[in-house]
């Protein structure tokens, strides 16, 4: 995961931040609460082959209900424009994660979803009804572009050490999206030229940070468990 991100930054911390393209501006101000995040020991632990099934199984069901919230918030939103301009119902990852689970919880003989971490609730609780579009926005940015970049890498990893099926990984499928790397380099063309205010760059800005530091908080729960 941190090859693609490193790829990604291109080098942009030595660009003076008001010159930066606004993707390089959230990169460069995320980057450390996103080390962070991925550097926890459950994530590590989980990518290097030292878990189980069941310990996907958690990671993948203390998710799903942040992209249940999110996506019934962008179904709702769907003619703002700052959504209209991202969102595309190809993105959609809830139904998709409940089909794993089902899977999953069927071969481990678990059921998922039932002692979710604490912090699953606050990542949630970011997303109520009165959340600005470019704080949401972040949201949409940070969730699926993770999972159309290092979410690819989880995806190999768990089928090599753990020999999850391709049917309980449905999540990580874009079928309806085409070529991942050219819809990745068009988002990051229309977030560098969205008409947003300094204000709603800064607010977006801080939402990623805020929900970099809640994903370390959650794997971190995930792995005290």
């Amino acid at each position: 995961m941190t090859r693609v991100v490193d790829a990604l930054r291109g080098g942009c911390k030595n660009k003076p931040m008001l010159t930066q393209p606004f993707h390089e501006q959230i990169l460069a101000a995320t980057e450390a609460s996103h080390r962070s995040a991925e550097r926890t020991t459950f994530i590590v632990e989980l990518m290097g082959g030292k878990l189980d099934q069941r310990a996907y199984l958690r990671y993948l069901a203390a998710l799903a209900p942040i992209y249940e919230k999110m996506e019934a918030l962008l179904r709702e939103r769907a003619d703002r424009p700052l959504v209209k301009s991202f969102d595309h119902r190809g993105l959609d990852r809830f139904d998709r994660m409940r089909t794993d689970i089902a899977v999953l919880s069927e071969r481990v003989g678990v059921e998922a979803g039932v002692d979710l971490p604490e912090t699953t609730a606050r990542y949630v609780s970011r997303l109520h009804d009165g959340i600005e579009d470019e704080r949401l926005l972040a949201h949409h940015y940070i969730r699926y572009l993770g999972d159309l970049s290092g979410g690819q890498a989880i995806a190999r990893l768990v089928v090599r050490h753990y020999q999850v099926p391709p049917e309980a990984l449905t999540f990580y499928d874009f079928p309806d999206l085409g070529d991942a790397n050219h819809y990745k380099a068009e988002y990051r063309e229309r977030l560098n030229s969205a008409q947003l205010t300094e204000a709603q760059r800064h607010g977006f800005i801080d939402e990623a940070m805020q929900l970099y530091a809640l994903s370390g908080d959650l794997f971190t729960e995930l792995g005290q468990a």
